[in-house]
């Protein structure tokens, strides 16, 4: 996984030989408008890992145009 919150990769696996995926996300985006009361929300994108399963994620996992899900979940500040 990739945030914008976290500067390094996250990698989350329970066996490095099913990792065919990448998910790349800002988990809270507009949090400079929580005090404003402005809507805010979790952005997500999927994409298909391009690098053998033994290598750790690189550049071309991460910066490719090739999506295989992705989208917008929109909430209130208070929740």
């Amino acid at each position: 996984m990739a945030s914008e919150e976290d500067e390094h990769i996250i990698e989350v696996t329970n066996s490095s030989e099913d990792a065919h995926y990448f998910v790349a996300f800002d988990p809270l985006d507009g949090s400079s408008n929580i005090d404003a009361n402005i809507s805010i929300g979790t952005i997500w994108c999927i994409f298909r890992r391009h690098s053998h399963h033994s290598e750790p994620i690189n550049q071309k996992d991460i910066f490719q145009k090739e999506i295989i899900s992705a989208g917008y979940c929109i909430y209130g500040s208070s929740t």
